[in-house]
């Protein structure tokens, strides 16, 4: 990725994890999943490159943030948005495992 994609690249790790954390404080639900994993981007400057990023899952929902943030249709069926994306190397937490996590690093992820 060119230092140019970097600086336009997202705030993902943050706003999955806000997004798990505020659910869970205001809504008390416990049953999201903050998800860090690897992807292929599928347009723009990020087609065919391979990068990290953080989504939510919420059942067998994802729920892309950073597609949120923006207003577009965030919500997508997780098997799909595994296959589009090309998603591996996933690593998957629960919002105890997060919050403990971001704790011991002082930051969001990826972890």
């Amino acid at each position: 990725m060119s230092w140019g994609n970097i600086l336009k690249a997202g705030t993902c790790y943050q706003t999955a994890f806000e997004y798990v954390f505020n659910d869970y404080m205001q809504k008390g639900k416990s049953n999201l999943i903050l998800v860090h994993a690897d992807v292929t981007g599928t347009g723009g400057n990020v087609e065919g490159q391979v990068y990290g990023h953080a989504f939510v899952l919420d059942g067998d929902t994802v729920i892309d943030t950073e597609r949120l943030k923006h207003n577009d249709n965030y919500k997508f069926p997780y098997d799909f948005y595994k296959r589009i994306g090309n998603v591996t190397n996933e690593k998957k937490y629960t919002v105890q495992e997060a919050g403990a996590k971001s704790i011991e690093t002082g930051n969001y992820g990826p972890w």
